[in-house]
């Protein structure tokens, strides 16, 4: 049996310049955009309590990219690679 996948999602800090480089750039197309999704539904599906984003599906080249900009929980940047990471 084949693996198959709907979509990659990724969480971005920003909607309107994510969306123009993977609409604009890239030449994928929006399926559907949802603002403040929420509710105990979504919580649920997301693993975090009272959470609610604007979402953005886009397609293109036989898949989608779901992109989620959180407004609730508020996130935080990603801590840089350690130096000893990127030296070998």
């Amino acid at each position: 049996m084949d693996a198959t996948w709907h979509h990659v999602a990724i969480s971005v800090r920003e909607m309107e310049p994510a969306v123009r480089f993977y609409r604009d750039l890239l030449g994928f197309t929006v399926d559907w955009d949802m603002d403040h999704r929420g509710g105990e539904g979504f919580s649920a599906v997301v693993d975090m309590p009272s959470a609610a984003a604007h979402m953005v599906m886009l397609k293109g080249y036989g898949m989608r990219i779901e992109l989620f900009h959180y407004y609730q929980p508020q996130g935080a940047d990603a801590p840089p690679p350690c130096a000893s990471a990127t030296s070998g």
